[in-house]
């Protein structure tokens, strides 16, 4: 139980077949190494109107995480909408404004940066109609190691300041 582990088809039939000898959710988690409350959300997303069956959880379990892969957002039409206002010199951040001003499906802009990432890489040219085509735009995050935004350039440390420094007489010299 000290780390993650995903639920299995051959799990799925001990948890059934243990739950029918009369265990509880928690002497079922301890005999199968799962958290408790692994358990008991796996009897509960996958319960049916008969009852907790092995084979319809595995094929739940499927469907969900075939949901989970799929794009729900740039969909067909919404990429076709996407292609048309980027051929018409819009920015990525502007086709996210404006579709939300609309009232459609909004689309964050860092989605349309990835939608016009992979045709590149797929061989498209949606990346020409960008407004700065030759420089390559840095992801928000993770930030590279050796980022420097947001910190004073030159910066010295606080045992190198001068005497006057430590002179708190005048307002200047303490912090409010």
């Amino acid at each position: 139980m000290n780390g993650y582990k995903r639920v299995t088809a051959q799990d799925r039939l001990q948890i059934s077949l243990l739950s029918k000898r009369g265990l509880n959710q928690t002497e079922v988690a301890a005999k199968l190494g799962f958290h408790r409350s692994t358990v008991s959300r796996e009897l509960r997303r996958n319960k049916g109107g008969r009852g907790y069956r092995p084979k319809q959880a595995e094929s739940k379990a499927l469907e969900r995480q075939a949901w989970r892969s799929t794009s729900r957002k740039m969909v067909p039409e919404m990429r076709r909408t996407v292609r048309k206002l980027l051929q018409k010199q819009w920015s990525p951040e502007q086709i996210s404004k404006r579709l939300s001003f609309e009232g459609r499906e909004s689309v964050s802009h860092e989605t349309i940066y990835r939608f016009i990432y992979v045709d590149t890489l797929e061989g498209g040219k949606l990346f020409r109609n960008l407004r700065f085509s030759h420089r390559r735009r840095k992801p928000r995050f993770p930030r590279a190691a050796n980022d420097r935004r947001g910190q004073i350039q030159d910066a010295k440390s606080i045992e190198e300041r001068g005497a006057g420094a430590n002179n708190r007489s005048r307002f200047g010299h303490w912090e409010m």
